[in-house]
């Protein structure tokens, strides 16, 4: 996110200290829970999933081809000159929705939030948790059934879960090149649709083709509400201490590195221990869009002081 001001408003520190707040009593919650031998979030197995490498494959060329489709369409619309850098630009260390958020446009802003509350957590999740962990679960399954010295390596779930939020967190790298606006709007655009596109790709295939089931995909509508309440408990429990760190890394870093990366990697493997645990996608979407939804209103709020 953006580089908080020098002086940062008391209604930022306000809320931090709440989530500080929230924070200390789950801790203290799970350290009771630990110490009294009882599980912190019981796992629950479920059958392998029935989409393979070969769909992973086609899943990745569908976005990659999606992706480049949406840049030739808005080349060929509006011209090339859109995708060209602004003259004598400066190197910026800012994500793509902060420069939208600041604008000022009412609806620039709306399209951000819908991008970062819904679309962004929706298809990174089920891409990234549902489709890709769940594969390399399957695929560390039945590695370590052929190999039985790879369990003495490590427990079975953590290579899944590290190897996703590795892949998760590097594409996060910002570009610092400083283009206009409505490049960047339309470039915002045709990233949602085009990792829409590959989701309901993903989903079609391993329907139709794989015949999965509502469990494979990561549902059970009977435990949507305690799903939405795992994702809310887990978003307090890491909401402080992970824009604490974001903000110490702004201050570290050289200002044309972003420290997107560095701070999204434990917040992935939090969103892929979820996952593991439940092989449920809600809590994970619930986690994600809480907290890019608190990044807005932070950076709103900065604004505003």
């Amino acid at each position: 996110m953006d580089q908080l001001p020098l002086v940062t408003p008391v209604s930022v520190l306000v809320l931090f200290g709440l989530a500080m707040w929230v924070a200390v009593a789950v801790w203290a919650t799970v350290y009771r829970r630990w110490r009294a031998g009882l599980p912190l979030l019981p796992f629950q197995p479920r059958r392998q999933v029935p989409w393979r490498g070969v769909d992973m494959a086609m899943i990745l060329v569908v976005y990659i081809g999606a992706m480049s489709g949406a840049a030739g369409l808005a080349r060929l619309v509006l011209g090339s000159e859109i995708t060209q850098p602004l003259p004598a630009s400066a190197k910026v260390n800012e994500h793509i929705l902060v420069q939208l958020f600041v604008s000022g446009n009412v609806w620039t802003v709306i399209a951000c939030l819908i991008m970062a509350a819904g679309i962004a957590p929706l298809a990174e999740e089920i891409l990234f948790r549902l489709f890709l962990q769940g594969w390399l679960e399957s695929l560390d399954r039945r590695v370590r059934r052929f190999m039985p010295g790879v369990r003495g390596w490590a427990r079975w779930g953590t290579l899944p879960v590290m190897v996703s939020s590795l892949l998760f967190a590097l594409p996060h790298i910002r570009d610092s090149t400083q283009y206009g606006l409505d490049f960047l709007l339309l470039r915002m655009i045709g990233g949602a649709l085009a990792t829409l596109t590959t989701v309901a790709f993903a989903v079609a295939l391993a329907r139709l083709a794989r015949g999965a089931t509502a469990a494979d995909l990561g549902f059970d509508r009977e435990k949507i509400l305690p799903d939405i309440g795992l994702g809310l408990v887990a978003f307090g429990s890491i909401a402080a201490p992970l824009f604490a760190a974001q903000s110490a890394l702004l201050n570290l870093v050289p200002p044309a590195i972003a420290p997107d990366p560095f701070v999204l990697f434990p917040f992935a493997l939090v969103l892929g221990t979820l996952y593991c645990r439940t092989h449920r996608i809600v809590p994970a979407i619930v986690l994600h869009a809480a907290l890019n939804t608190t990044s807005l209103v932070l950076l709103w709020l900065q604004m505003l002081g």
